[in-house]
């Protein structure tokens, strides 16, 4: 192999290398966009849950009051 021939298969080496950590960050953002999306719905969850609960109380609550005025 010529010199040329080396130093073609060193670019396209450290071209691969390049493109190979783009990837790999581009990989880790997506993943850590999806965590953000899967802790936020987690929290909403939550949230829901307990307003439900404070609803349903509520709710018991303003049924026995009718309950005792009937």
């Amino acid at each position: 192999m010529t010199s040329t021939n080396f130093a073609t298969i060193h670019n396209q080496i450290t071209q691969i290398k390049t493109r190979f950590g783009t990837l790999r960050s581009d990989i880790i953002e997506k993943l850590n966009e999806c965590d953000a999306c899967i802790n936020s719905a987690e929290e909403l969850y939550g949230q829901v849950t307990q307003m439900a609960t404070h609803l349903e109380e509520k709710l018991a609550n303003v049924s026995n009051e009718e309950k005792e005025w009937k």
